[in-house]
């Protein structure tokens, strides 16, 4: 949603009826975050190779296409609400956030198509230790 999210929104009327703090998962945020940088530094790994004519990329370029596919659509959303003079909410950025999602994820696919077994499941048991947070 927000790359760089520094505080919450606070959502409340007064001190006597509480007040609701929403911050989201910073976590999973950032992750996200990271996921874009590194598609695209594999984007500029593979245009190297591509150009270079040299030996193809250890990764399914098919896949990669499918994640740039995601980032057009996450930019897409992202880029028109970034641009409004006013306030924005979480509620602006959900669209692009599950685009961002899905970039992760078929990042993700990418980069551990190709790793022992076990490193995949340690991220997969990172994300799921990050809901519990």
């Amino acid at each position: 949603m927000w790359p760089i999210n520094y505080e919450g929104l606070f959502f409340g009327i007064s001190e006597t009826y509480g007040a609701v703090y929403f911050l989201g998962n910073p976590i999973v945020f950032w992750f996200n975050l990271s996921m874009i940088l590194l598609l695209l530094a594999t984007n500029i790994h593979h245009s190297y190779h591509t150009l270079r004519s040299q030996h193809p990329p250890p990764y399914n370029p098919s896949t990669l296409a499918s994640a740039n596919i995601y980032l057009g659509a996450y930019l897409l959303h992202y880029i028109p609400f970034y641009m409004m003079g006013r306030v924005l909410y979480f509620h602006h950025f959900y669209s692009s956030f599950l685009f961002n999602c899905l970039i992760s994820g078929t990042v993700c696919e990418v980069h551990l198509a190709s790793r022992p077994r076990r490193v995949p499941g340690l991220l997969m048991g990172s994300v799921i230790g990050s809901f519990l947070l």
